[in-house]
């Protein structure tokens, strides 16, 4: 990491009136920007150190792992001495230089420059970058009053016009696109720096952390930010090999939340929970409690900057989940140890080979999937995964539901006829379709299941003379629908 230099007194970008207070960044400011898309990746801008040149502000930028191996001459890994450097830049590029004139200049990765004249003046035109065939300019358009992620501000706006060097507009993904700089927030809409211009891709701000605005955290309450009448079914395999058979096993478990309970640093929800296990054909049903910290923090911006103590992947995103754009945080161990001389990382000794895991969040719905698979050739391997196979949220519905033992787009929920009803000792249970090899279960409204047997056909009968006086649900489980019913006992 580069020394941080005593004369970081003059480290913020320099700019020339009237421009003065629109600064981009310094270095003490920690960004996110988003694709305009609105869905891939977050991209977080935060300077790594910062040093004065002269008159020029020089901010190097945090960096990624090159995907080639090196030959260490200092440091010993697990297995050799092979290690990946720590050297590929993030989106901004390698760094940026703020000069006395007003100037930015963006270095990417071959090394070239990019000029942004930030102190220009509305009607003006300069040139960022030019190629053999095309050139890249920058106009400035003005000021203006904006809100920015609900944050009012003064903006000063400039616009990206991509030509050949005949003048002619090519008509790209960067042509026109906005760049700003607000007063108070700095940079706001921007183009990746890295690998310009071979990629050419608009940016804008998501979130900032000095201001609280945007994302630029995720909590436990934002991942567990559920409301009553949402269903959540996983699917989760278990597996070990050698092992006794009860250690290899499938089950799916479905969570209807029934209430929800803010207080204080405290999210509660009140849930009904079905587990369905394959291998049986068996289920079991119970009403259960979830706690969750809502200010704990799980993630926050910078979220791809590579510690020296340890490192791990992590990377924030936009994704599509059916008719849902959830925020999605996944991250995994690397089991790379670091090499100060080098600037490396290499294999660390795990005692055989590493495990693979990973664990997917997406807010909104919790944890997405995660696995744990951990083997040693020719002797054992064993671990789980699990998923999200559906979830209904706000009346829309997503994946297939799995009802003993099969899961389908069709399954539904039915009422079932008892009769008598109330009961007494037996009641004759009448089904809206035929079932074959279904299962029958009578549950009290704690959701223990006190009464189980196989069904066949369009009714059966039920000895319910050992229940005692109260109310339960009746449920028949098929390969294809739920069909339900409430008893009442004498």
């Amino acid at each position: 990491m580069k020394k941080l230099s005593a004369l970081l007194v003059f480290s913020i970008l320099v700019l020339s009136l009237p421009a003065q207070n629109y600064r981009p960044f310094d270095r003490a400011m920690t960004k996110v920007f988003g694709e305009t898309s609105g869905l891939g990746n977050l991209y977080c801008l935060a300077a790594d150190s910062a040093v004065a040149s002269g008159t020029d502000s020089v901010y190097y930028f945090y960096t990624h792992l090159n995907d080639t191996l090196i030959e260490s001459d200092t440091c010993s890994f697990w297995g050799g001495n092979q290690c990946f450097v720590q050297d590929r830049p993030i989106w901004s590029g390698l760094k940026a230089v703020g000069r006395q004139d007003g100037s930015c200049l963006f270095f990417n990765v071959s090394g070239d420059t990019l000029n942004f004249r930030f102190d220009m003046q509305p009607g003006d035109t300069s040139l960022i970058a030019q190629t053999l065939n095309e050139r890249f300019w920058l106009t400035c358009t003005g000021y203006s009053q904006s809100t920015i992620l609900s944050f009012a501000d003064s903006v000063k706006k400039f616009r990206v016009l991509h030509t050949d060097l005949f003048g002619q507009v090519i008509a790209s993904a960067i042509h026109q696109q906005p760049v700003t700089i607000a007063k108070t927030l700095g940079l706001t809409d921007f183009i990746r720096i890295d690998s310009f211009p071979q990629l050419l891709k608009p940016l804008r701000l998501e979130g900032q952390p000095r201001q609280s605005l945007g994302v630029y955290e995720i909590t436990e309450g934002m991942i567990y930010d559920h409301l009553p009448g949402d269903i959540i079914q996983t699917r989760y395999h278990h597996f070990a090999n050698p092992g006794p058979p009860w250690d290899n096993y499938v089950r799916y478990t479905k969570h209807t939340f029934l209430s929800r309970q803010e207080q204080p640093g405290l999210l509660s929800y009140e849930v009904a929970s079905e587990t369905f296990y394959v291998d049986s054909v068996g289920v079991q049903h119970d009403t259960i409690t979830l706690n969750y910290f809502p200010d704990r923090v799980v993630i926050a911006a910078p979220f791809d900057l590579h510690s020296k103590e340890s490192l791990v992947y992590n990377s924030v995103y936009y994704d599509e989940y059916d008719l849902f754009t959830g925020l999605t945080y996944h991250t995994e161990p690397g089991y790379l140890m670091y090499c100060v001389p080098d600037n490396c990382w290499g294999p660390t000794d795990t005692f055989g080979p590493p495990p693979s895991e990973g664990i997917t969040y997406v807010c909104g719905f919790g944890v997405w999937e995660q696995h744990y698979w951990d083997w040693q050739p020719g002797v054992s391997s064993m671990g789980f995964e699990e998923q999200v196979v559906y979830f209904k949220r706000g009346g829309l519905a997503y994946g297939n539901q799995f009802f003993v033992g099969i899961a389908s787009e069709e399954a539904r929920e039915e009422r079932l006829t008892i009769a008598p009803n109330p009961a007494t000792d037996e009641v004759v249970v009448s089904m809206t379709h035929q079932v074959d090899n279904g299962q029958l279960v009578v549950l009290d409204l704690n959701g223990r299941v006190l009464i189980k047997q196989v069904t066949n056909g369009s009714w059966t009968t039920v000895n319910v003379s050992g229940l005692a006086a109260g109310t339960y649900l009746l449920k028949v489980f098929s390969t294809d629908r739920i069909q339900t019913a409430v008893m009442i006992k004498k």
